[in-house]
């Protein structure tokens, strides 16, 4: 398929997924009517289309005399011809549709009325503009000032709940809490614990979003980071939380606070709409200012996680400290008694300051785990080549029953000095699929040799096929520039078709859906590229920015997929509106760093 030359616009024609947003209404005669028209007098034309959040498609229209039903018809791609979607009863004026927006940015609806043994018309709108208003606007239910909602997020793979994370979240409140509990907003209120960071779960109850949860750590305290990362199972059910500022020693107890950042993981389970503390994890071997809990990776069934630690400092031994923040992994499982670390990981080749861990992806089963490493200094295929400082690393391990292989060494086609190649990892769920994001990369999007947008950043793709995994695209933005590092957030879709990647720093100050992509008058705001493949190449599909673009929001500094990739959440965690929980006024900017998050 091929690109639009339209300018203003990025997308692919055809029908195959993805993202869609703020829209205007038209009506359009130009389309095949599916069904017949009737005799006698045409009906009016009533049909009307506007967009409530999230993602709600609000068609209405004046009832008429004598019908037996109407039926709502898409055209979802404006060309490829009208299906039938809902069959409505007799005197309704309106229906609503919950819509993942990517695959609707073209469509055109057409209402007809039984009547007189034919269907009748009552008009057409056509799907016209960006979708701002369809896009889902998340804040934390106690919005406060540097609390940095959306830092981290994460939809399960049915796309039916959504984890936020707040790690500067000041409450003093321990546990998990729900909005039935009597003092659920006290607890929320009290800001006695600065930097204790919270998460924040909401939940799709059939027909529309509401928060479910908050969470805090059992035993939250100041500096914690709670919500720095969070992972969740396919079916949200079982969730995990990184709190790297933890400061327990793990022998002591949760709050002996003797090892400064040591850093800790938690698990979550949900009964009902219920969620409970499961699970608190540290590392083997704690340390000060290892940082565990910094990544986390789980499982689609929940039943294994990966914690990282890139501060940890063994040389393979974890009792011997010498090999400052080299890394560490550490993988758990769940079996029928609880949890219990199943593994500890290092690179292959461990050498001071390389920070392996800084990100983690797992594959649906947790049997293939990629690692970055984006402080990691060789200059090619060779671990033990230190000549190009940061140029990043990508290690990938695959388990045999409880037995992790030897991992395999990527690195980028173009590895360059301070590229950072590893910033971010995504794997799809058969786990043959790759996504590593490289914010340091400079290419110019032509050449790779060309060095001339500094910080630019790139996305690599690797394909594992026949024992061997290969480097199949490399990716840069159509608007790449300087400072933008695209790749700092990266999501492959579990089947591996969709990918979605944040631009934190990227600068147009457009809305929606297929903006301006050359527009760099709001600095810093951020943007989501979406990409679908075709065979081995992924092309451009979306250009996506926040429904209130705003500067320094960064938008896109963290992104996910739901599995089918037709739902995606992206966090801007220095966004400044003081509204609180689901769509509240997104433009009164009174609450600097709170944080959003914007689901397409």
């Amino acid at each position: 398929m091929a690109l639009s030359n339209i300018p203003g616009t990025w997308k692919l024609s055809g029908t195959i997924l993805l993202l869609a947003l703020i829209l205007s209404l038209s009506s359009c005669t130009q389309y095949n009517v599916t069904g017949g028209t009737g005799g006698g007098t045409p009906l009016p034309h009533t049909l009307q289309l506007e967009f409530l959040q999230v993602n709600i498609f609000h068609f209405t229209w004046i009832d008429i005399a004598d019908e037996i039903e109407y039926r709502l018809l898409e055209d979802i791609d404006g060309q490829s011809g009208y299906s039938v979607i809902a069959n409505i009863p007799a005197n309704s004026t309106s229906y609503d549709l919950y819509l993942p927006l990517p695959d609707h940015i073209n469509s055109v609806y057409l209402l007809q009325a039984l009547r007189g043994g034919s269907y009748q018309s009552m008009g057409e709108v056509a799907v016209t503009g960006s979708l701002a208003e369809a896009v889902g606007y998340f804040k934390a239910s106690n919005t406060e000032e540097i609390d940095g909602f959306g830092f981290s997020v994460a939809i399960s793979g049915d796309g039916l709940t959504m984890a936020v994370g707040a790690p500067f979240e000041s409450s003093g409140a321990t546990g998990a809490w729900h909005p039935s509990d009597p003092d659920y907003d006290i607890a929320q209120a009290d800001n006695s614990a600065l930097d204790s960071g919270a998460v924040y779960v909401f939940s799709y109850t059939g027909s529309y979003w509401d928060q479910e949860a908050y969470l805090k750590a059992w035993n939250a305290e100041s500096g914690d980071e709670f919500g720095g990362v969070v992972a969740i199972s396919y079916d949200g059910d079982t969730l995990a939380v990184g709190a790297a500022g933890e400061d327990s020693n793990g022998i002591g107890g949760e709050s002996d606070n003797s090892l400064t950042d040591s850093g800790a993981a938690y698990i979550y389970t949900r009964t009902g709409d219920i969620w409970a503390p499961e699970f608190y994890a540290k590392a083997s071997n704690p340390g000060m200012d290892d940082l565990f809990g910094w990544a986390l990776a789980l499982s689609d069934d929940g039943f294994t996680l990966a914690v990282s630690a890139p501060g940890e400092d063994s040389d393979g031994d974890p009792d011997d400290n010498s090999v400052s923040d080299s890394g560490a992994v550490y993988v758990y499982d769940r079996d029928a008694l609880g949890w219990y670390r199943q593994d500890y990981l290092k690179a292959f080749v461990i050498d001071d300051y390389d920070s392996f861990g800084n990100a983690l992806a797992l594959s649906e089963d947790g049997n293939t785990l990629a690692v970055g490493y984006f402080s990691e200094d060789s200059a090619d295929t060779n671990p033990y080549d230190n000549s190009e400082p940061d140029s990043g690393a990508v290690a990938v391990f695959s388990r045999v029953g409880a037995i992790w292989d030897t991992p395999d060494f990527l690195k980028a086609s173009n590895a360059e000095e301070e590229d950072l190649f590893g910033t971010s990892v995504s794997l799809s769920g058969d786990g043959f699929f790759l996504a590593v994001g490289a914010v340091g990369e400079d290419g110019n999007g032509l050449n790779q040799s060309d060095n001339s947008i500094a910080d630019s950043g790139a996305v690599y793709v690797f394909e594992y096929s026949g024992g061997t995994w290969t480097q199949i695209d490399y990716i840069k933005a159509p608007n790449a520039d300087s400072l933008d590092e695209f790749g700092g957030a990266v999501s492959l879709s579990g089947d591996g078709y969709s990918l979605a990647i944040g631009a934190g720093l990227e600068d147009s100050s457009d809305i929606g859906i297929e903006g301006d992509i050359f527009d760099d008058s709001a600095e810093d705001s951020g943007a989501v590229y979406l990409y679908v493949r075709f065979t081995d190449v992924f092309s451009p599909y979306s250009y996506i920015k926040a429904s209130n673009t705003g500067e320094y929001d960064f938008f896109g500094y963290s992104v996910d997929l739901s599995w089918d990739g037709l739902t995606m959440a992206v966090g801007a965690p220095d966004e400044d509106g003081s509204a609180t929980g689901i769509g509240g006024d997104p433009y009164d900017n009174t609450a600097p760093l709170s944080g959003a998050v914007y689901m397409y």
